[in-house]
């Protein structure tokens, strides 16, 4: 048998990658969210245990930090096929492009209810009330995955 499977399928496709960055927003919605906090938030969301929170959606794999620089790359793709079907919103200014939630995000997040999504929803009720905490975690989080290289 031959192994077709993919860095891709094995991480998550841009579908999932997309759906999960509009639970976030939709969770985050007073706030616009850059791609570097999407990739970031993402790996918290699926991983909130190790990080104090309540349950990790995902499989605990060892290396699984390797699926950052997966997802900073796939999420761009991803962001731009719901950006393209109005899923989700953007705005540009002088610091970068940010993401944000719309009317259509909470239509389309709001169709999903399964045992999965009611995970994710337990995940970002906690992502959300430590919001701050985990902001600042980012920074050393990334920066110390930067020195580990």
């Amino acid at each position: 048998m031959t192994n077709t499977s993919t860095t891709s399928s094995f991480f998550n496709n841009r579908i999932e990658l997309a759906t999960r960055s509009s639970f976030i927003l939709a969770c985050l919605a007073d706030r616009v969210l850059d791609i570097d906090r999407l990739v970031f938030f993402d790996y918290v969301l699926l991983y909130a245990k190790e990080f104090g929170g309540p349950i990790n959606v995902h499989t605990d794999l060892p290396n699984k930090i390797a699926e950052l620089i997966y997802r900073r790359e796939s999420l761009p793709a991803a962001l731009k096929l719901f950006l393209s079907r109005g899923i989700i919103s953007s705005e540009i200014n002088s610091t970068g492009i940010y993401f944000k939630a719309n009317e259509e995000t909470a239509q389309y997040i709001g169709c999903l209810k399964s045992e999965y999504y009611k995970d994710i929803w337990t995940n970002l009720l906690w992502l959300e009330s430590n919001y701050e905490s985990l902001d600042n975690k980012r920074i050393g989080y990334v920066h110390g995955f930067s020195e580990r290289k």
